[in-house]
């Protein structure tokens, strides 16, 4: 093993001069920051879906400005919030409703004391009320009360939707209205006034056709190593994700060019920056989209990122005419895997320009928006009665209250989310019938409506289509002799079904009058042509055919009532849908095949149909047939003869007729010579029978008992969908 000796005498050591300690007293030299003063003028404007926000400058440079707003609580704030930061003295907050809303400045970490706060009311039409027939009118008469006002205002929006990837960040990327959101000097060495910068600076020299650029030059001499910076407002940072900045470069007597990306906290407070490779010495830009390079770099934020910023950073050296250009300039969110860019895009941030006139009287607001992107527009009109109406007479459009009512002579179509005055759930969305007030509308009243709960009358019918008592609706009576004989009616309440749909009734009674030691049948139903439902009139006629008489007759069926000779009596079982219009079963309808019995009719079998207006014939589907017993006649024409239902309405001359009232009345008839008309001269009682209850196609299908003269039988038609 080597070592190495080194000798170092034999003298003592030199004495070493001993450690004395110093007592002192240290002074604290304390320094307190200046307070960043607020931004002063804060004021708020309401607008159409929006609040208009706009302050004065604090006086210290480079501060940018929080925009906070908290819910209304009972006339009060809530918690306030961060919801926007913008180096702009203006803002449109996005707003629908109440909310209550401050402003403060941050500068380095600082944050100053925040304005006074304001409630604001976005406008819509809920809140606003003007007169329609007097709009060019609307202002106070009672001096100070009226405020009328006419706004321009030219603004740009962004909006981007969570998680999308190769969509534009930046607002205003294109430039598209003048520098907002651009051009703030995030910093200038030395304070150099002679640089100049904004919307294609230096003109259209320095501008590639159809584009806008960013652009700063110097006027004097710069010195060497200085740098200026211009940049973006803040735009958010979502978490999680991976961001792309790019844009097209160009400079000229710098010594360096580059895109940077700065990040922020939530308290503004600078978290670091990334950079671009600087741009080529050969691109100097111009109008030639090939002096311009692409620079663009992907970056992760750093932890507890906010907020960032894309700038243009030069860095000038010795020289005259410095200048640097910026276009096409993007921020993206990065999808997994892609290092380049997407295709620049402007994303979903466009131009607006918006126009309003609004009126204030005695702070209730009214007004008109007129809005524009360029790409499409919007006109919003605020107020409680809207109204476009003929110069002369009655015909108008209005809306009112969620209501449109189109008015033309003597009728009107209204269309709403439920209107009128029948019960909630059963209102209207839909009426077409004589003018009425919107409150006051009603579906008895209405010639053709369609209803929240889905029912409808289309037409001239609505109740008597493939319909029957479900459940229930038993009539029955208790009689006394006398003076006239006196009868109560009773029908038990009842669910009455068409389709799939059903309608509940309750029980009701009513009174008639006869002679002792007689019997009437009455024929009882319900006035009920909104199809409510509920607790209604009960009503007893004699005549067969009342139900059919007008659409707004629900049949219950008959009842025979048996007035004693003395003391009382009674009886019931009747009602509950015996009203059905039938063919007996042994009659002949036309099939497919030929004729056949229409006790043998199925469902999927087709019959011949006609209508009875136009005699225009097809052939329809059956899809429904069921035997049941009713009281019957045989109708007697030509040579042939018909025996079906005393309830089946029969097509004459004179209109559609019950069979038991169409003796001497004129029929259309199907026979060897083709369509021809013939009298029914006889109408004969023949008690109860069996028939077949069908439902075919939407005519009328031909029928007859010997098959040498068809006569049209009325045809129930299918019922409405549920």
């Amino acid at each position: 093993m080597d070592a190495l000796l080194l000798t170092i005498g034999a003298g003592p050591l030199p004495e070493t001069t001993p450690i004395i300690p110093v007592t002192t007293t240290p002074t604290v030299d304390n320094h307190t920051a200046t307070p960043l003063a607020p931004p002063t003028g804060f004021t708020v404007v309401a607008s159409v879906d929006c609040a208009m926000l706009s302050w004065t400058a604090n006086g210290v440079a480079g501060s940018s400005y929080v925009i906070q707003t908290a819910p209304d609580v009972a006339g009060s704030p809530g918690t306030f919030a961060d919801k926007a930061i913008t180096n702009n003295l203006h803002y449109t907050l996005a707003l629908s409703g109440t909310a209550w809303v401050r402003a403060r400045a941050m500068l380095d970490g600082r944050s100053s004391a925040v304005t006074t706060a304001y409630k604001v009311t976005s406008l819509n039409s809920a809140q606003i009320i003007t007169n329609a027939s007097n709009i060019t009118a609307l202002q106070s008469t009672v001096a100070g009360k009226a405020d009328v006002s006419a706004v321009e205002d030219l603004e740009a929006r962004v909006t981007v939707s969570e998680g999308i990837f190769g969509v534009n960040l930046l607002l205003n990327a294109g430039l598209a209205v003048d520098a907002i959101g651009w051009g703030t000097v995030l910093l200038n060495d030395g304070a150099d006034a002679n640089w100049i910068s904004g919307r294609d600076d230096q003109g259209p020299s320095y501008q590639v056709a159809g584009t806008h650029n960013l652009g700063c030059h110097n006027t004097g001499t710069t010195a060497s190593g200085k740098n200026y910076i211009l940049c973006t407002d803040p735009v958010a940072v979502d978490a999680g994700y991976d961001f792309i900045f790019s844009g097209d470069l160009a400079a000229a007597n710098v010594n360096s060019c580059e895109l940077r990306l700065y990040f922020y906290d939530a308290a503004l407070a600078d978290l670091g920056n990334v950079a671009t490779s600087t741009v080529g010495v050969t691109y100097t830009g111009g109008t030639n989209p090939a002096l311009w390079q692409k620079r663009y770099m992907r970056t992760t934020p750093p932890a507890g990122s906010k907020w960032m910023r894309l700038a243009l950073r030069v860095l000038t050296k010795s020289a005259s005419g410095a200048r640097a250009h910026l276009m096409h300039a993007m921020i993206e969110r990065a999808s997994p895997g892609q290092t380049t860019p997407t295709a620049w895009n402007t994303g979903p941030t466009t131009a607006w320009a918006q126009w309003d006139i609004k009126f204030n009287v005695n702070g209730y607001i009214s007004g008109i928006s007129l809005a524009s992107d360029g790409r499409s527009t919007a006109f919003a009109v605020a107020a409680d009665v809207f109204q476009v109406r003929a110069p002369t007479g009655t015909d108008a459009l209005t809306w009112q209250a969620g209501v449109i009512s189109s008015r033309k002579g003597s009728k009107e179509l209204k269309l709403g989310a439920g209107f009128g005055a029948d019960p909630s759930g059963k209102r209207m969305i839909l009426s077409y019938g004589a003018p009425v007030a919107d409150a006051s509308a009603m579906r008895a009243t209405s010639e053709v409506w369609i209803a929240e709960n889905g029912d409808m009358k289309l037409g001239s019918t609505q109740i008597n289509y493939g319909s029957a008592w479900k459940t229930g609706a038993i009539a029955s009576y208790t009689a006394t002799a006398g003076t006239p004989a006196t009868a109560t009616i009773s029908v038990t309440a009842g669910t009455y079904a068409i389709g799939g749909r059903t309608y509940s009734y309750d029980a009701s009674s009513v009174g008639v009058t006869g002679t002792n030691g007689t019997s009437t049948t009455y024929y009882l139903y319900y006035e009920d042509p909104g199809l409510l439902g509920g607790t209604l009139t009960l009503n007893a006629s004699t005549d067969p055919a009342v139900t059919y008489a007008s659409d707004s007759k629900l049949m219950i069926g008959q009842l025979s009532v048996a007035f004693p000779s003395s003391g009382s009596g009674s009886g019931g079982g009747g009602g509950g849908g015996g009203n059905r219009p039938c063919v007996s079963v042994g009659a002949l309808v036309m099939g497919r095949d030929g004729p056949m019995r229409a006790g043998d009719v199925r469902i999927g079998t087709e019959l011949l149909l006609c209508d009875p207006q136009t005699s225009e014939e097809a052939w329809g589907v059956v899809t429904y047939s069921k035997r049941e017993r009713v009281p019957g006649v045989r109708l007697r024409y030509a040579s042939d003869c018909l025996t079906c239902s005393i309830y089946a309405p029969i097509p004459t001359l004179a209109g559609m007729l019950l069979a038991p009232n169409i003796l001497g009345q004129s029929v259309v008839v199907h026979g060897v010579v083709g369509l021809t008309h013939v009298e029914v001269w006889a109408v004969e009682d023949v008690g109860e029978i069996d028939v077949q209850h069908i439902t075919v196609g939407d005519r009328c299908f031909w029928a007859s008992d010997l098959g040498r003269h068809w006569i049209l039988h009325h045809n129930t038609k299918p019922p409405p969908e549920a």
